[in-house]
């Protein structure tokens, strides 16, 4: 998925892809949507948390069913993403 620049990283490349996959499929989202905004992430230095790019990886969640958990995925999945290229950042 993502390259490292680290010659070194090939084993910390692997960690990471493996990650991004775990948090894709637990948190439903979509894989090519969030696999751009991660790499954009590493391009760009930072994670963007709010704004669209982070509403396209998402998948469709009723706003108004009483379990639908709309606000809170919304809070979660940002974070999460966050965390993950926070962590790789130091790392790539």
């Amino acid at each position: 998925m993502l390259r490292s620049r680290n010659p070194r990283g090939a084993s910390v490349a692997a960690q990471r892809d493996v990650e991004l996959a775990q948090l894709i499929a637990d948190e439903n989202l979509d894989p090519a949507a969030t696999s751009d905004f991660i790499a954009r992430a590493f391009r760009d230095g930072a994670t963007q948390t709010a704004g669209v790019a982070i509403k396209l990886g998402l998948p469709p969640v009723r706003r108004l069913s009483p379990g639908g958990g709309h606000g809170e995925k919304k809070q979660r999945v940002p974070a999460r993403l966050a965390e993950f290229s926070e962590r790789y950042f130091e790392l790539d």
